[in-house]
């Protein structure tokens, strides 16, 4: 008789599925056999535009950890007293600062970021202060505009290696791909990186003097002083759309998962004060109201989903954008008006001083919250706000405005470790199923050890699994129900990093959902012949 062929082929398929299956699975954590994890030294991120690049989401990978120390300060003439100091930008291992007014000598100024030390400076350029200043990493140069120019520069020297006069005056501008995105008076020019025109579009309308443009998904966004956010052809720039804004645009539009997000001036306390746009189509998505119509004067910052701002209602906000939920909100001493920015898995904010022209200045404070849940970290007085803050090497930069004192530039050195977060940090857990979500460990500038991973006591019928190798900063995390838990509503798992220097903390809330038990679903590899 024949051996059925059929039958051995298929029971050795079988045999070979499940022993892959069993291989793949994630291994349990034990309390005598911890993960072990080896953080890579983190790299510093470079800030190389004002909102740190072309879609304008002023968040960085780099984690600034409080506690934070001063490092050094510098003090600069008074300027322009009725505008805020641009944010300092850093690229190639220097800080480069725009100071408006006061020495005319030094409006463009580049700084060693470990001393604070100048390393070269340009004054006014034919009678007008700098306005802008970006580099650009594919080029390796820097651009900076006045009101009447845009010159390009030489990072390591300062010199001047081109020079393009500019048709109108107030510009802000925008790196993409080596191509420059001009906003001016009432034009939005593109111009090639030796400062070649590419293409203009005129509008008889002002642009927002406050804004500069956003580049993403091929178009290019520009806020009008007239209540309008505008898209464009990046390539040809024809203008694709035009939606109202209901309030005046302050803020730079924000590009994220394919809507671009407003921030606008209050109009009363049903107002809408941020709002999502389709990135293609203009049409607005959704609106929401900070408190008592607040205005959102400065830049928003978007991380993994979630737009974090600020707003003069004294209050820091953070929104999902799928729903538009606000996850939290946080109440500060005083008006928001410098950007929020994202570091890590760390949101700061800089709440405005309060001036009295007998004091001067009565200080600023400054906030670190986690992102995940706006809990406070860190509250440190600063000295008054307005030009608002960058991470770099693992230092915190903040220009701050001191009224009729001048200027101040300080930075500040992180404390060295790491920080947990979860996305998401809550999930829904029915009997005899598991849910994966992701553990990210975020580490400070050039800090590198070896990790070990534990969790807090699970209740009976409670598993949570790691894979055997820990892949590296984005691990993912399995908890699982077995069929007979009698637990019921939501408990907490706690999860703590530990290195010989430095331990961080992250909870897991898991809740129990009704439901019968399902039979728990495997994944078999697939054989490929």
């Amino acid at each position: 008789m024949m051996p059925n062929l059929f039958r051995t082929s298929t029971s050795f398929l079988v045999v070979l599925f499940l022993l892959g299956a069993l291989l793949l699975q994630p291994l349990p954590i034990a309390a005598n056999r911890p993960p072990v994890l080896q953080l890579q030294a983190a790299a510093a991120s470079e800030w190389p535009m004002r909102h740190h690049d072309a879609l304008m989401r002023a968040a960085s990978p780099e984690l600034i950890l409080p506690p934070l120390s001063p490092l050094w300060t510098n003090t600069y003439p008074p300027g322009d007293l009725a505008d805020r100091p641009p944010l300092p930008i850093a690229a190639d291992g220097k800080l480069f600062v725009i100071f408006r007014g006061g020495d005319q000598t030094k409006s463009l100024l580049a700084l060693d970021p470990e001393t604070g030390q100048e390393l070269w400076s340009k004054g006014f350029l034919n009678g007008h202060n700098f306005t802008e200043v970006a580099y650009d990493e594919a080029t390796k140069r820097l651009y900076a505009a006045t009101p009447l120019d845009l010159v390009v520069l030489n990072p390591d020297t300062g010199d001047v290696l081109r020079q393009t006069a500019l048709p109108s005056g107030g510009s802000f501008f925008s790196v993409s791909n080596g191509d420059l995105y001009v906003s001016t008076t009432n034009l939005l020019t593109k111009y090639d990186a030796d400062g070649n025109l590419i293409w203009q579009y005129k509008d008889s309308r002002p642009v927002n003097p406050h804004a500069a443009v956003s580049v993403g998904n091929g178009m290019v966004y520009m806020a009008s002083g007239y209540w309008t956010l505008q898209g464009f052809n990046a390539r040809t720039g024809k203008k694709i759309w035009e939606s109202p804004t209901n309030g005046n645009p302050y803020t730079p539009p924000v590009i994220g998962d394919g809507l671009v997000f407003q921030g606008m001036q209050g109009q009363g306390a049903e107002s809408i004060t941020v709002a999502a746009f389709d990135a293609y189509t203009g049409k607005i998505k959704w609106g929401v109201r900070t408190g008592f119509g607040g205005t959102v004067w400065t830049a928003m910052s978007y991380a993994n989903g979630v737009l974090y701002f600020g707003s003069d209602d004294q209050n820091v906000y953070a929104i999902d954008t799928k729903t538009p939920k606000v996850l939290w909100q946080y109440e500060t001493a005083n008006d928001i008006e410098s950007p929020v920015v994202v570091i890590g898995n760390i949101v700061y904010a800089v709440a405005e001083c309060t001036w009295i022209p007998a004091i001067n200045d009565l200080g600023g404070y400054l906030y670190a919250l986690d992102a995940a849940t706006g809990s406070l970290l860190m509250q440190e007085t600063v000295p008054c706000s307005g030009g608002g803050l960058i991470p770099y090497q693992g230092k915190l930069i903040i220009n701050s405005r001191m009224w009729d004192n001048g200027h101040v530039l300080r930075a500040y050195r992180t404390q060295p470790g790491f920080r947990l977060s979860l996305t998401p940090n809550k999930i829904n857990l029915r009997l005899g199923t598991d849910v994966q979500t992701q553990l990210n460990i975020s580490a400070t500038y050039n800090y590198s050890e070896t990790i070990q991973l534990t969790t807090s006591p699970l209740p009976n019928g409670i598993s949570v699994y790691f894979p055997e190798i820990l892949p590296g900063a984005t691990i993912p995390f399995t908890v699982s129900a077995s069929p007979d838990v009698t637990l019921q509503g939501t408990f907490p798992i706690t999860l703590t990093a530990a290195s010989a220097s430095y331990q961080s903390s992250t909870v897991l809330n898991v809740k129990i959902v009704a439901g019968p038990p399902l039979t728990k679903r495997v994944y078999l590899p697939l054989l490929v012949r």
